[in-house]
């Protein structure tokens, strides 16, 4: 879970031998881990790739990677992402993990069934993964299906308790079901851990606590998060609508403004602008 450091003796090996390609490998997985670096995974991934044509792993998490990205970009076209994770699965027919990121890039096409389908082949193959059990969650919570996500992401949460890219999915599942003290503890845990997730924590604990009734509170974490991170655009929104409906619209409108300009092709963030 010591991923800013892994990522740091992985460029320092680089800086020494630039053509290694392993550590191109392992420098883009970390990158994915952390958050908001989908573009440095995918460049060092494609690095890798190149070197390492017929690795599992490397298909794997650059197709994953591409896909997080064109979510990012709230485009719909995952046909290249696809591709590589499907070719990842050909590669090695044994691993869990392209069949895991293959879940997600179908929940997140509509293609619930086929997403379902793989979600099981991930844990046929590897009930012991967090990539697994991860996509398992996912495939219920892109299908609203929140109450049953709960357990899949508490086990792959429970697998690796170290891994800060985890927490933030079981955390809004367990709001999104109600279980406020639950995804409150997994917030204090997510910001201990670390790792530049801290902003994220806390705007998950604002989130929770506004879902929760506590108003002032949610406002607290949602400052304290900007404070860490001012490019956080949901949290900017979650800000923005607690303060229009507390009827301070003056202090409300720089954070509509702002997050209008982090995502501007959120529709939403228009409307509430307007």
């Amino acid at each position: 879970g010591q991923i800013i450091e892994a990522s740091e003796r992985y460029l320092a090996i680089l800086r020494s031998n630039r053509s290694f390609a392993l550590a191109h490998r392992q420098l883009g997985i970390a990158y994915y881990m952390m958050t908001d670096s989908n573009y440095q995974a995918e460049t060092q991934l494609r690095l890798a790739a190149e070197a390492l044509p017929d690795d599992a792993t490397t298909a794997a998490f650059l197709g994953k990677s591409i896909y997080r990205q064109q979510r990012r970009q709230r485009t719909t076209d995952f046909a290249e992402a696809e591709e590589w994770l499907r070719k990842a699965a050909q590669l090695d027919q044994t691993s869990a993990l392209p069949h895991a990121f293959l879940a997600e890039l179908l929940a997140a096409s509509g293609r619930r069934e086929e997403a379902r389908q793989e979600a099981e082949k991930a844990l046929a193959l590897d009930p012991g993964s967090s990539w697994a059990q991860f996509a398992s969650g996912i495939t219920f919570g892109f299908a609203d299906e929140w109450d049953r996500a709960v357990d899949p992401y508490t086990k792959a949460v429970a697998l690796n308790p170290s891994w800060p890219n985890l927490y933030p999915a079981l955390i809004e599942a367990l709001r999104l079901t109600g279980r406020y003290h639950e995804a409150l503890e997994y917030c204090v845990t997510l910001q201990k851990l670390g790792q530049g997730y801290e902003a994220e924590a806390l705007g998950d604990k604002g989130f929770t606590l506004k879902d929760a009734g506590d108003k002032q509170g949610a406002i607290e974490a949602f400052n304290a998060s900007l404070a860490l991170d001012d490019t956080d655009n949901y949290v900017h929104w979650g800000l923005a609508s607690l303060l229009y409906d507390e009827a301070r619209y003056e202090e409300a409108l720089p954070h509509f403004q702002r997050a209008v300009a982090l995502a501007p092709a959120e529709p939403a963030y228009h409307s509430w602008l307007a």
